[in-house]
């Protein structure tokens, strides 16, 4: 059996009989950002402080989305944090019921995903419960995985990794979700366990289903790292997420949150090379998260609510940004204006959800992801119409990393509503300065992508996702049993680079992000003078494993400029008619 240590930083706080509200109403409103409760306590509304509010405003709650909350345990279903969410399955191992799997930190992290109460309308006060009981994605259907076979009051549990394969398998294949949410694993010293491999080949066997980690506290154990991802969170096809102190604020990585460099795991020829991939993608609000409370030992309180910290409560806003996504994608495929434009389920593949939300995060003022101007940097250029042959070329002056995301904050802290402009930006608006794209590149080859022309000063920011490859492998012994083993990784080495088209026609590099040890690829850069820009993708070499004739990626970029008033989104995606300028995918 096996033992999990779940680190958590809580405060633990008790309430009194409840106000009432209707939420329901509320949300749709202008929403306070910080609700006094006390005489010497502000509790924040969490939602309105990572941007959560302009879906709201827009009408966007989560329905239609399906999220899963996998954990040791399962979210204490009577809570009244729960009481009108949209609940979906429960998941246990085999013979263990769900009521001794009942948790505080499952209900916890649930409660922030998609808890929901729609309060009496008999009050006209606003009270802190209100906004206790709502979580990003209010109207999401809520389900909840648990792990272990038997829980224990420190915080471990028992489970066997046949508990672990199952749950992942039942949220990623028998009941598939749009997002699944996690916070929770074992800490080892070591990259590329199978713990990350086996989330790995689930993701990328499932292509519409995003997968959220949180990236793991820092922890004080002689036996364990103090600095060190847990092993979930080292996935590629994840999303991990650190956590961000500094209420309300929240502009600075929170000193418990895990940070990078960690290390990279070659699976062929099994190297180890130390301290050179980014486990952190994004940051987002990780102290005095305000959410449900569950005390085994009394039961018979509905309505506790306490304060919480640790990256176990940034992973679940995450993924109920996603879950707003998702919501708001599968309602606009119905439309014609948007359908007819191009839009469809492609809008939730994995890969074009990260890219969204990394490129639409915002920079904190410490945030650095190694970029340098450099000399002799050097470029691959495929010879037109002849296929597998390419020559180097190298430039001077250039901007690279070879890291391509900061390794404490990612590409930066989430900002779910530039989120929302740069997921739907294109159709709206009709202009280049918020575009993502799903794609394909052979080997050897590129695909260069007009972005227009460009302001000097402004800032141009551009994100390249893909995943990681690993496979199934079934086996049937000879009683009919059948297993699964990994079998098959690769892991392509894509560049993504900011090329501009001089007065001449002619070309020139200006940045290049190109890591062999990450599949994401990051550049922000401003401008000093008016430019025609190009963003290139190349895929000319393998980080690891046989050739890959063709590799999927999304990427998405945006110009810094306004982000149009709620009442201006409400409005274009109420129906108006769109002017659709220029397409989505352009070569």
């Amino acid at each position: 059996m096996l033992r999990f240590i779940l680190t958590v930083s809580l405060l633990l706080l008790t309430f009194s009989a409840t106000a009432q509200v209707n939420f329901v109403d509320t949300i749709k409103q202008p929403i306070p950002t910080i609700i006094s409760y006390g005489k010497d306590k502000d509790y924040y509304f969490t939602n309105d402080l990572v941007g959560a509010g302009a879906w709201y405003e827009v009408g966007v709650l989560g329905n239609g989305a399906n999220v899963a909350n996998v954990e040791l345990g399962v979210y204490w279903e009577e809570h009244e944090a729960f009481t009108d969410t949209n609940k979906g399955s429960i998941f246990t191992p085999e013979g263990v019921d769900k009521t001794s799997l009942y948790d505080g930190h499952a209900t916890a992290t649930a409660g922030v995903i998609a808890g929901f109460k729609e309060f009496d309308t008999s009050s006209e006060n606003q009270d802190v419960y209100a906004y206790a009981a709502c979580g990003i994605a209010p109207h999401a259907t809520l389900s909840a995985g648990g792990i272990a076979s038997k829980l224990y009051a420190d915080g471990s549990a028992d489970a066997t990794m046949a508990n672990f394969e199952s749950a992942y398998r039942y949220f990623f294949r028998e009941n598939s979700q749009d997002v699944i949410s996690s916070s929770w694993g074992p800490v080892s010293e070591t990259a590329g366990t199978y713990y990350s491999k086996f989330i790995d080949t689930l993701a990328y066997e499932n292509k519409y289903t995003s997968m959220v980690i949180s990236a793991g506290n820092k922890i004080n154990e002689e036996s364990i790292s103090l600095n060190r991802p847990t092993e979930l969170a080292q996935s590629f096809n994840a999303i991990s997420v650190g956590a961000l102190d500094n209420p309300p604020d929240y502009d600075g990585l929170a000193e418990f949150s895990v940070t990078s460099p960690s290390d990279f795991y070659n699976p062929i020829t099994q190297e180890y090379i130390e301290n050179v991939r980014t486990a952190v993608d994004i940051c987002t609000a990780g102290v005095d998260i305000f959410g449900a409370y569950y005390d085994s030992a009394n039961t018979s309180v509905k309505n506790d609510y306490y304060t919480m910290s640790g990256t176990s409560f940034s992973a679940p806003i995450v993924a109920g940004t996603i879950a707003l996504m998702s919501s708001l994608s599968k309602e606009l495929e119905t439309r014609e204006d948007f359908s007819s434009a191009g839009w469809n389920a492609d809008a939730r593949d994995s890969r074009v959800i990260k890219a969204v939300l990394l490129n639409s995060a915002d920079k904190p003022k410490d945030w650095d992801n190694g970029q340098s101007v450099q000399d002799g940097v050097e470029f691959k250029i495929e010879f037109e119409g002849i296929q597998g042959a390419y020559s180097t070329q190298s430039f001077d002056g250039v901007i690279k990393t070879t890291q391509g995301l900061d390794f404490n904050y990612g590409a930066g802290m989430l900002n779910a509503e530039k989120a929302l402009n740069q997921y739907v930006g294109l159709y709206t608006t009709g202009t280049a300065n918020n575009v993502w794209l799903l794609d394909e590149v052979n080997f050897t080859a590129s695909n260069l992508y007009h972005i227009g022309e460009v302001d000097a000063g402004a800032t141009l920011t551009m994100t390249l996702v893909w995943q990681a490859i690993y496979e199934f492998f079934e086996e049937t012994d000879e009683n009919g049993n059948t297993t699964e083993s990994i079998t098959n990784p690769a892991l392509t080495d894509l560049s993504l680079e900011l090329w501009i088209q001089l007065a001449d026609g002619t070309f020139a590099p200006v940045a290049i992000s190109d890591t062999k040890y990450n599949n994401v690829e990051h550049l922000s850069v401003t401008l000093a003078g008016v430019a025609d820009c190009y963003a290139r993708v190349a895929y000319f070499d393998m980080s690891y494993g046989e050739d890959i004739p063709t590799e999927t990626y999304a990427l998405a970029w945006n110009i810094l400029t306004a982000v149009p008033e709620p009442a201006e989104w409400a409005m274009i995606l109420g129906g108006v008619a769109l002017l659709f300028v220029i397409r989505r995918k352009r070569k």
